[in-house]
């Protein structure tokens, strides 16, 4: 994961909304995530690259050589695989190192 970089002014801060970067703000009660929305003068305000996410579900599958099994995947993979059933549970998003 990248490290926090502290943004000084508006302009820094307007400069990682166009990059595209995390930014957070701290008004003195912890930091939080920037909702884009007010600049506050008296605020701190830090930047990082987004993290690349991938998202992965449990599937269960039928193959008949091993039976029933289930294993986390994305679901394009799920999807192109045979013997493919059904989704248990609910997608989760990792955050994975460039």
């Amino acid at each position: 994961m990248s490290e926090w970089r502290g943004l000084k002014t508006m302009q820094e801060v307007a400069a990682a909304q166009v990059a595209g970067d995390e930014i957070e703000c701290d008004d003195g009660s912890g930091w939080c995530a920037w909702d884009a929305t007010i600049w506050y003068h008296d605020s701190k305000y830090r930047a990082r690259p987004k993290a690349e996410t991938v998202t992965l579900r449990k599937a269960l599958f039928n193959d008949e050589q091993f039976g029933e099994f289930a294993y986390e995947c994305t679901e394009k993979h799920a999807n192109s695989r045979p013997g493919f059933i059904r989704w248990l549970g609910d997608p989760v998003a990792y955050e994975v190192e460039k």
